[in-house]
């Protein structure tokens, strides 16, 4: 069943050629064994060949030839010298500015600047129970107006940015008594 299909796709495949005489002895002769069978491939040939009949009864309008080639290539010729230059130029340009941008961003940036530096202000580490989820640790720092400036560590400590208008002790009072969030809460020195 499907080296028929194969076979009937290959007739359809090849009928153009067919039709216009350019196929091979081989080829001509197994599309002549496919139409002997197949009426569908016998109506494509015949719609093929009236389309081919068709397209050689019409009159050729006027052609330039290869006058008309020459011209149009003279005529595209100028248009194809100034495009160079104008393409090296946008390209000097373009590197040019990406060297000065590389120059200002890596003169005005430190080479390596720790995540976590130095805090200002005062510190408190925080232990949070295992079980915390971490929606439940963001409202509760974000509801005390504070936020982690390091950790967790190899034990799960995180250190707390206690900000200079509010009282160190205040914030801690407030995370011990989170007790199903916080499993320890501790002034940092």
């Amino acid at each position: 069943m499907t080296d028929r299909i194969d076979q009937e796709r290959k007739g359809a495949e090849l009928l153009p050629f067919y039709v216009n005489g350019t196929l091979s002895p081989e080829e001509r002769a197994e599309v002549e064994a496919l139409l002997a069978e197949d009426d569908g491939l016998r109506r494509q040939l015949d719609f093929l060949t009236q389309i081919r009949a068709v397209m050689k009864a019409e009159e050729l309008s006027y052609s330039p030839g290869e006058l008309g080639l020459a011209r149009l290539m003279g005529a595209i010729a100028p248009a194809r010298n100034w495009m160079l230059p104008v393409a090296a130029a946008v390209g000097v340009v373009g590197i040019a500015l990406a060297a000065v941008l590389y120059h200002r961003t890596t003169e005005s940036m430190p080479a390596y600047e720790q995540a976590g530096g130095a805090a200002a202000g005062p510190l408190i580490t925080v232990a949070f129970r295992p079980a915390a989820q971490q929606g439940e640790i963001s409202d509760f720092l974000l509801a005390n107006d504070v936020m982690i400036v390091d950790g967790p560590s190899a034990i799960g400590l995180y250190r707390i940015l206690v900000p200079e208008a509010q009282s160190k002790d205040d914030i801690l009072a407030r995370f011990r008594a989170a007790s199903s969030l916080v499993e320890s809460a501790e002034i940092a020195e």
